[in-house]
Order: structure tokens, then C-alpha cells, then sequence
């Protein structure tokens, strides 16, 4: 071969070899890129299920808060269904008044009903000049009727004639409505 041929070959052979390269080092790069496009898609994957599996939870989440507000309101309906308006137009002392509010359960407010405990709050921060007696509700004739066991005043000048006594009516009432154990 002359130098002309053998410079071309020599071209040739390293045209060649620099082609293998960089068709090698595309496959390469290729089979990298396929790697991490199946690496994003698990990723991607994963965290599509980890979303619907919270989603999911949050509905179960959802339904169950939904059942037991519901579950609750129908309580809260039951127990309004067993409270009364009660005549208090007889009791003369606020141990009676305690007495008939407690065995009724409560008593219904101007939205809706009230426990007896809040009830028996409210009356005794009424007669211990704590709370104005529009604090209590008329239905029943609560108002009317705290307000003449005061004596027509807005709060007790004396919180009670007897305290003790009302406490001990109010525990007695309370021992005999309680479930027993």
C-alpha cells in the first residue's frame, strides 16, 4: 500500500472505531435513560397508590366522622324526645325545683334542650348573683319560677336559706337517677 492509502485506511479504521464509540455510548446512554424512565414510572407508580390509598382512607375517614354525627344527632333527638316542658307551678322551694328538673332529665332552652346539671348550674349562678336571671330559659316557666323563689330580685340577697339543704337534695335526687353500678 502507499502512504496515501495507508493514511486513508488509517482514517477509515479510526472513523470506524470513533463511530463503535459513540454508537455504544448511545446505547449506553439509552439503556440509562430507559433505567431511569422505568425508575420514574415505579416512582410515579408508587406514589399514585400511596395517593389513592390516603384518598381512600380519608373517605373511610369521612363516612365514619358522617355515621357518628349522625349516630349522634339521633341521639341527641332521643333524648330530646324524652325531655318535657314540666309544670313547675307547685314547687315552693329550689330543692324542689332541682328535684323536678333532674327526674325530667333537663329541660328544653330556646334551642333545644339543656341537661339538669346545666340547669342546676345556671340557677345556682343566678342565685348567687353570677348570672342575670334572663340567663334562664321561661319555657316551663323556669324564669317565673327562679324568679319568685328569689322573691322577685335578680339575684339572691342570701344565696340560700339552707344551702346544705339543696345540696343534699340535689345529690339524693341525683343517687336515685343514677345508673347503678
Amino acid at each position: 500500500m502507499n502512504p496515501g492509502e495507508t493514511g486513508l485506511r488509517e482514517s477509515y479504521e479510526t472513523s470506524e472505531a470513533n463511530f463503535t464509540a459513540g454508537k455504544n455510548l448511545m446505547e449506553k446512554s439509552q439503556g440509562e435513560m430507559d433505567k431511569l424512565k422505568n425508575e420514574a414510572q415505579f416512582v410515579g407508580d408508587t406514589i399514585n397508590e400511596m395517593v389513592n390509598q390516603k384518598a381512600e382512607t380519608l373517605d373511610n375517614d369521612m363516612e365514619a366522622a358522617k355515621d357518628a354525627v349522625l349516630g349522634a344527632d339521633r341521639l341527641e333527638k332521643n333524648e330530646i324526645a324524652k325531655i318535657r316542658e314540666i309544670d313547675l307551678s307547685e314547687v315552693t322551694s329550689f330543692s324542689e325545683l332541682y328535684s323536678k328538673i333532674i327526674n325530667n332529665g333537663g329541660l328544653p332552652a330556646s334551642f333545644g334542650v339543656e341537661n339538669a346539671d346545666y340547669w342546676v348550674k345556671t340557677i345556682e349562678d343566678v342565685r348567687s348573683g353570677k348570672a342575670a336571671i334572663n340567663t334562664m330559659t321561661s319555657k316551663s316557666g323556669l324564669r317565673a319560677k327562679v324568679q319568685e323563689l328569689l322573691g322577685n330580685n335578680d339575684k339572691a340577697e342570701v344565696y340560700s336559706e339552707k344551702p346544705e339543704e339543696d345540696l343534699a337534695a340535689i345529690e339524693a335526687v341525683r343517687a336515685e337517677h343514677s345508673p347503678s353500678e
